[in-house]
């Protein structure tokens, strides 16, 4: 019923969200204006979200087959995409990463190598994110404060979220008896309360979860040049898909691209929006884009691209997140996991 209902809401979400940009834009003027889009910025703005999934795969690749050497590419590539479309359809991206170690498995990985290889990808993911925001905000403070009203309680609200999800997972790693603690009680008070049942069954898992992030966390600490490397690679994977929306500003043909700005628009967007507790950030999304990027867009332009952007950066990692997913048999037809015999390292 959990997951129906994720899909029935983005689904309703996805016709509000028509209606919004219908009922704010003629359907001849909305017709004109798309219409207007360079077809080659388009294009462009595809094949940057295609370069989000290609390192997205590649990151993944590489913390896999550092606990697994000699598994093939084409593994590393449908576990990325399975997780991108899990975390479309569940409230703050929380469903990719345990169907991304069900299928692991599935594939023949053991379970606590999988879990570490998902735990470190997501935690390089998550410093790099708060580092490459934190740079922008310092340098474009001024103008986001001048321009935007609240901006200050928007960026401090998103930026408390994110550094408290990576704080949480460095106290796991690094303070595992106090953590261990501070959850039981959580789990104690739970099933006073009958929030929680099978308390003890819950606390077997946290304890093995907790023992997975500690390994995960060490191993990363000890590498650092692969932790390095996977930071940049980061960078490089955030900023195809903040320029997403730079391309659809381009595809307007809209004088002065203030590239930069957009960026950091782009990136205190994804920081407000991606852990709210709806699929998809669903309603999030669409109103952190059109606060910040109204700064850039003018008049029915703005519906528009923000259109244009959430088909980009969401219903097209749906589409194709789903057509991973059924072909791997995590959904729909039961099947046994794709062939990934063939290495294309």
């Amino acid at each position: 019923m959990g997951k129906k209902f994720n899909y029935i809401f983005i689904g309703l979400c996805c016709v509000i969200m028509l209606v919004y940009v219908f009922g704010f834009t003629d359907w001849a003027g909305f017709a004109e204006m798309v219409n207007s889009v360079s077809p080659f910025w388009l294009v462009a703005s595809v094949l940057c979200m295609v370069g989000y999934w290609a390192l997205e795969s590649l990151i993944l690749h590489r913390f896999i087959n550092k606990l697994c050497p000699g598994q093939p590419l084409k593994l590393s590539i449908h576990v990325s995409m399975i997780g991108q479309f899990f975390n479309c359809v569940t409230p703050s991206a929380s469903g990719g990463q345990p169907v991304q170690a069900y299928y692991m498995i599935k594939s023949g990985l053991p379970g606590s190598k999988s879990t570490s290889a998902l735990i470190s990808k997501f935690m390089v993911y998550q410093c790099t994110l708060i580092v490459y925001t934190g740079i922008l905000f310092i340098l474009k403070f001024s103008f986001f404060k001048q321009q935007v009203d609240s901006f200050v309680y928007l960026a401090m609200v998103g930026f408390a979220v994110n550094l408290i999800v990576m704080g949480f997972l460095i106290c796991i790693s690094v303070f595992q008896a106090p953590t261990k603690k501070v959850i039981r009680f959580v789990l104690f008070l739970g099933e006073k309360l009958h929030i929680v049942k099978h308390r003890d069954i819950l606390l077997g898992k946290v304890d093995s979860q907790i023992a997975d992030y500690s390994i995960a966390f060490r191993e990363n600490c000890k590498d650092i040049k692969n932790l390095l490397f996977t930071v940049g690679l980061s960078a490089v994977q955030l900023t195809l898909y903040f320029l997403v929306s730079v391309c659809i500003y381009l595809g307007f043909g809209l004088p002065d691209p203030q590239v930069l700005n957009m960026l950091a628009a782009q990136s205190f967007v994804l920081m407000v929006s991606s852990f709210v507790p709806l699929p998809g950030a669903s309603g999030a999304s669409e109103g952190t884009f059109v606060v910040f990027f109204g700064i850039f867009f003018t008049g029915a332009t703005l519906n528009v691209a923000m259109l244009l952007w959430r088909f980009v950066t969401f219903y097209l990692t749906l589409l194709v997140g789903f057509l991973f997913t059924t072909r791997a048999g995590v959904i729909g037809k039961k099947s046994e996991p794709a062939d990934h015999s063939d290495n294309l390292d």
